[in-house]
């Protein structure tokens, strides 16, 4: 399975990665811890990785391009069930930090792109 990734603008890829950048990755969870407190309100968990297949299924639904990755995915790499469904929760969080209401195929891409740097470690 390949999944392409675009490129990064080289001044993006060779910025400087101060204050200004943490600063900003530091909103940008923030923002995302909101909105998964928002979203687990009447819950008894507080985040993604917590959350059961039934609000996997609610939350992380996908359209029919980002299904038939994740299928892709399930067959190429062998997955288990456990492997699909954290990668579903990891590309929710994916998504929150973008600020989206969907997961988007994205989304699936990076969160397959930290399961296969896992696997190599």
């Amino acid at each position: 399975l390949f999944v392409h990734c675009s490129q990064l603008p080289f001044d993006v890829l060779t910025a400087d990665g101060g204050k200004g950048e943490s600063e900003s990755v530091r909103r940008r969870v923030e923002a995302a811890r909101q909105i998964q407190k928002e979203r687990f309100k009447d819950s008894p968990i507080f985040t993604n990785g917590h959350m059961s297949q039934e609000q996997i299924r609610t939350f992380c639904s996908l359209d029919s391009d980002s299904f038939h990755l994740m299928q892709t995915a399930y067959t190429s790499f062998n997955l288990s069930g456990r492997s699909y469904f954290r990668i579903l929760r990891t590309s929710r969080t994916i998504a929150d930090l973008e600020g989206e209401e969907r997961v988007l195929r994205r989304h699936i891409e990076e969160a397959l792109h930290f399961r296969n740097v896992e696997v190599e470690s």
